[in-house]
């Protein structure tokens, strides 16, 4: 019985052990499985491609597909809304940039109080749109979306960005500068004597104009036609020696375009760069009313090194101190506060 007795007791052993083995590896086999599955959620699912529907985000906000397409309605007036007949890759990232800045402009617009009407909205959209009455909400929405785009940046860059309103004349004194007499034995001479005549000059325009006997016109075409500083001694080479700085309700300073003719409204939003704007002696220049001054302008000579290259009268007749003197610089910059990202290869019709 002893015998029989120690023979069951190892028999329960060696049961419990084999159970015990087949309880641990099932155990490790579902320790496994999950540890899989929490490995697919975590890292997986984690992965996972964002919405392909996004084609930009700012500051986290995100831009689908089918309002781009609204946008892309509004900006080509092809198709409908929610499948506009016309896309091609030279207008696929500029449509795409106008939806960024809407979503930009209504923040900034919204920080300074600055409000858009919807008669605003409704007098510009019928403006633009002929068709505007005889188009369905969807049609009409689009519409209004894009000019209060524009409305918006008009009237945003009309509170910050800095203009002024006036001219300036422009006496150059670096022509020993240029390729064709850089290096010459009397070309510093030259520079040297330019630069007094030039000083000269303006100095006696600025007071011509102080005393009220010339204007403008009178002085920029007197000095385009001086033989030491005017046209002649520049050739073959063009320059501008003068520039009128007319306010634009959107724009702020504008030259004059090549033919003369004002600048339209469809270029208004452009900002020009000129000498005035390029100089930051210049552009330093406080905008008091009436005021002339005589600036002594430098420019990048060689090897990098500032140095003067003319003098210039200017006549400020109003101006404005504002945030920015480049309204397209600061949109750019606004968007990598706003950490704009596009896609834009997700864009199809």
């Amino acid at each position: 019985m002893a015998e029989v007795y120690n023979q069951n007791q190892k028999n329960q052993k060696r049961f419990s052990k084999k159970t015990m083995a087949v309880i641990l590896t099932v155990c490790a086999a579902l320790v496994l499985v999950a540890g899989g599955f929490l490995g697919y959620q975590f890292f997986i699912k984690k992965a996972a491609p964002v919405n392909s529907d996004v084609v930009a985000e700012v500051a986290g906000q995100e831009i689908h597909l089918p309002e781009y397409k609204t946008w892309l309605f509004a900006a080509t007036n092809e198709g409908t809304p929610e499948n506009p007949a016309y896309l091609n890759d030279n207008i696929k990232g500029s449509i795409l940039d106008d939806v960024i800045d809407s979503k930009i402009i209504d923040k900034e617009l919204a920080k300074r109080n600055i409000q858009i009407t919807d008669s605003e909205i409704t007098v510009a959209a019928k403006s633009k749109y002929k068709n505007y009455d005889n188009v369905g909400r969807e049609a009409q929405s689009a519409y209004r979306n894009f000019v209060k785009l524009q409305i918006g940046k008009t009237k945003l860059q009309s509170k910050i960005q800095s203009w002024r309103e006036g001219y300036a004349l422009y006496c150059y004194f670096n022509r020993s500068d240029m390729s064709d007499m850089s290096g010459k034995p009397d070309a510093a001479a030259k520079r040297a004597s330019q630069e007094a005549y030039a000083k000269d000059y303006c100095t006696k325009v600025e007071q011509r104009l102080e005393a009220g006997t010339a204007d403008y016109s009178n002085e920029l075409a007197k000095l385009k036609a001086d033989p030491v500083i005017g046209e002649a001694a520049w050739r073959p080479y063009t320059m501008d020696f003068g520039q009128e700085l007319k306010k634009d309700a959107s724009l702020g300073l504008v030259p004059p375009a090549p033919n003369g003719t004002p600048p339209s409204a469809d270029n208004s939003t452009q900002y020009v760069t000129t000498v005035f704007q390029s100089s930051p002696q210049l552009v330093a220049l406080s905008p008091e009313k009436n005021k002339y001054y005589l600036v002594r302008v430098e420019g990048q000579g060689k090897d990098n090194v500032k140095q003067g290259v003319m003098y210039a009268v200017v006549y400020i007749k109003d101006g404005y101190k504002g945030e920015t003197n480049d309204f397209t610089s600061w949109l750019q910059n606004e968007e990598k506060l706003y950490q704009v990202k596009t896609y834009v290869d997700r864009i199809k019709l």
